[in-house]
């Protein structure tokens, strides 16, 4: 097997791996080198960019499902890779990781929460629901359901996750800051008997 191949377009004769793969071709690779694809490629996208994008869109609608399930299969696959990637990017990029986090959960505090709720869940063993960031960001927008203070509110979880409450929307509910910061660990129903007896 040939070492090297002329390209089509600069003419200069190059190893084959700087060719493409092309099951087309008799040798299986492509006439041109991948530097001269490239640049194609670019001039090409740049003349026709609407008409890829709205193709691209299109074909995207009406392939959700077949996308998702290649995506999660491709994930699945090379989950060991995937996840080594992404931890020497993060050990990298460290510090401006941490930057972006924070802003991010700080204009995003539903999913900070989310997360929150997540991690505390699972290490209580008490089961995890689906709960998605609009159904928190949600019952953050509610008024405070033991004194009807004007939210945002914080995320309560009506029995608590220490005493064996699950995260889920059923056992969720908006208290303000105050409300949420008494009741602590509290059973709902102990913290409003208990509040009950101090405002006598």
């Amino acid at each position: 097997m040939n070492q090297s191949k002329p390209c089509t377009k600069c003419k200069e004769t190059k190893p084959v791996d700087c060719f493409s793969t092309r099951v087309a071709s008799k040798d299986n690779l492509s006439p041109r080198c991948k530097l001269c694809s490239s640049a194609y490629d670019a001039v090409y996208y740049a003349a026709h960019s609407e008409r890829i994008i709205a193709r691209t869109h299109a074909y995207e609608k009406s392939n959700t499902e077949k996308i998702a399930n290649t995506k999660r299969a491709y994930q699945k696959k090379h989950k060991a890779r995937l996840n080594a990637i992404s931890r020497s990017r993060y050990e990298a990029n460290k510090a401006s990781a941490t930057v972006y986090s924070s802003a991010y959960k700080k204009a995003h505090p539903e999913v900070a929460a989310k997360s929150n709720h997540k991690r505390r869940t699972l290490k209580s063993e008490n089961g995890v629901f689906a709960v998605s960031s609009k159904e928190l960001r949600r019952i953050r927008e509610l008024d405070c359901a033991h004194c009807g203070a004007v939210g945002p509110s914080h995320i309560d979880h009506v029995i608590p996750l220490a005493k064996g409450g699950r995260h889920s929307i059923g056992n969720l509910q908006p208290l303000c800051q105050v409300c949420n910061g008494s009741k602590q660990d509290s059973f709902y129903m102990v913290f409003k008997v208990r509040h009950s007896q101090v405002m006598r």
